[in-house]
């Protein structure tokens, strides 16, 4: 089966803009979180966070328990995000 008539199947459309909303919360969160819940587990819908575990397995059951779908939510470690890298066109001194 295709993506696009798993879609239509479900009736729901990903929403990339959802998610960037998601991960950028959970970066303006991270400092908290790094301090309340290093090495646990987070899963954010948007701007909210929905729910906290000690493992991946235990946060995707408590959330499918509660009837949400996987397409509307992220699940991130609470750890630190290594430094972005990029190519520059400038020389570094």
């Amino acid at each position: 089966m295709s993506e696009q008539a798993q879609r239509e199947a479900v009736g729901a459309e990903p929403n990339p803009a959802l998610g960037r909303l998601a991960l950028e919360t959970f970066r303006r969160d991270l400092p908290r979180l790094m301090a309340e819940r290093p090495g646990q587990w987070v899963a954010y819908h948007g701007d909210r966070q929905i729910g906290f575990a000690k493992t991946p397995p235990e946060l995707y059951q408590q959330l499918d328990r509660r009837g949400l779908d996987g397409r509307e939510y992220i699940v991130l470690c609470i750890e630190p995000e290594p430094p972005y890298e990029f190519d520059s066109p400038y020389p570094f001194d």
